[in-house]
């Protein structure tokens, strides 16, 4: 990749910015290196919102207009639209979904009083009334009695690619490119680059099945990184939540007191999610990529500073934190991340 005069780059970024502010973003254009792509040519540039603006983010950071763009339509319109529809009655719902023009991606089921369920796609809202196509034979169905509506909008990827890349550019915006060549910077930033490398041309030839199926394979290594906060964050320091690119929570391996991780917390209207960032690709950051099972370790309160992370001493009395990873619907153990990174050792490696 080559080296890189980071203090001419870390200026050039923040006059970038000054400029891009002055001129409200309108015609800008420079030599710019891309945290993303890692190429670095002349091309148009924007004001990249580290959180989407659709979901109440605010700050920004200069970014390439094609590939800022790029993520706004494929990941973080779908997450978008996943966080407020989660926070909407189901009326709402439907109102939403319509004006969206999302009825091709919910799967709108309807369930009549024999229990018959079938798919069905709304088509237009009028006072009380909705109106629909059934996906299968109408005499199937009873319509006299009333019938009951549930729908599901599969945004779990483009949840994953939102979070990644708003924690990406968050940690950008403050680490400035020092971050971007870390051995985490190009973890974080390569799932983001294969994906518009993947998507970016020709996306709309590719099915939705399809699409899915490139992004499940692609997301695989990344799946563990983001876990959403279910309940309250009021056992969460103030500083994790208000500035979660220089606050976060530390993650210890014990036997080698080494960090290993660090985890993000990142609000989207009222819901928030975890996003981790590791900071090594150790045994213990390949167990939490691995795990299928929660995992638990020490944690301790990190902060970036000067492009360095200062944490907190890990003490004996510190206690434990669960991160559930992959599929724990069945299982309730929690293991020890030590164990976890004892067990994938003894895996043999395979190429990627």
């Amino acid at each position: 990749m080559g080296s890189l005069d980071y203090r001419h780059e870390d200026s050039k970024l923040y006059g970038l910015t000054q400029e891009l502010r002055g001129s409200r973003a309108r015609g800008f254009r420079g030599t710019f290196y891309c945290p993303i792509l890692h190429v670095k040519e002349q091309t148009e540039l924007c004001k990249g919102h580290v959180v989407p603006q659709a979901v109440g983010g605010r700050n920004w950071v200069v970014q390439r207009k094609d590939v800022d763009n790029f993520f706004g339509s494929f990941a973080e319109a779908g997450f978008s639209h996943g966080v407020k529809l989660r926070s909407m009655g189901f009326d709402d719902s439907i109102k939403y979904i319509l004006d969206k023009r999302l009825s091709s991606r919910v799967n709108l089921s309807m369930t009549d009083s024999g229990g018959v369920e079938r798919r069905v796609r709304p088509t237009q809202w009028t006072g009380n009334e909705l109106t629909f196509v059934v996906h299968a034979d109408d005499d199937a169905l009873c319509l006299k009695d009333p019938v009951s509506l549930s729908f599901a909008l599969d945004t779990r990827y483009e949840t994953l690619l939102a979070c990644v890349h708003s924690l990406h550019l968050g940690i950008f915006r403050e680490g400035g490119y020092r971050y971007v060549v870390s051995p985490t910077g190009e973890f974080n930033a390569a799932l983001l680059r294969n994906a518009y490398r993947k998507f970016a041309t020709g996306q709309t030839s590719r099915s939705p099945e399809e699409k899915t199926a490139i992004l499940g394979e692609m997301c695989s290594t990344h799946f563990n990184m983001v876990r959403p906060i279910v309940g309250s964050t009021d056992g969460l320091d103030a500083r994790l939540l208000s500035d979660p690119f220089r606050w976060f929570l530390a993650c210890w391996d014990e036997s080698s007191r080494e960090l290993f991780a660090t985890i993000h917390f990142l609000q989207a209207e009222n819901e928030w999610n975890g996003v981790m960032s590791y900071t090594q690709m150790g045994w213990c950051a390949r167990a939490m990529i691995c795990s299928a099972v929660p995992i638990s370790f020490k944690t301790t309160m990190g902060h970036l500073a000067d492009n360095h992370i200062q944490v907190g001493p890990l003490r004996e009395s510190t206690p434990r934190f669960t991160w559930p990873c992959g599929d724990t619907a069945n299982s309730q153990v929690h293991c020890p991340i030590e164990l976890a990174a004892q067990e994938i050792k003894k895996m043999p490696l395979t190429q990627d």
